[in-house]
């Protein structure tokens, strides 16, 4: 029983460091390292995350890490730039709608071959321009 508390504790203190914008970075490595998406997601929702953890939870093998690392202001131009060749429209749309996406990438995804990225891309760059 006790075990399972300091599981949980764990998990909490994981989750508490990767929300936090403050973190070490070597902190934010051990949470973006950590076994379960839903910690990896807060160090990717995390605007205060560095970016070359964001860069490591761009490439993650879940879908919703990578979406939610494609939509951080943070993330570095380079990421935006391979998360727009990402298969998954979700991560491309994410990249669209990112306010730190340069002009330049957004016009390149009004090309998509999906809807959703066109949009969301013609909506980055109208809102840009406000």
């Amino acid at each position: 029983r006790a075990m399972a508390a300091d599981s949980e504790l764990s998990d909490s203190v994981h989750s508490a460091i990767g929300r936090n914008p403050n973190a070490p970075v070597e902190l934010q490595w051990r949470v973006a390292a950590h076994d379960s998406p839903y910690m990896r997601v807060d160090v990717a929702d995390n605007p205060g995350a560095a970016g070359e953890v964001l860069l490591r939870l761009a490439n993650d093998v879940d879908r919703t890490v990578r979406c939610i690392a494609a939509g951080n202001p943070s993330l570095p131009v380079e990421g935006l730039i391979k998360c727009t060749d990402d298969a998954d429209r979700e991560i491309r749309s994410a990249v669209a709608r990112n306010p730190s996406t340069p002009r330049e990438i957004r016009l390149a995804l009004l090309h998509d071959a999906d809807p959703l990225v066109r949009v969301s891309a013609a909506l980055g760059i109208l809102k840009a321009s406000l």
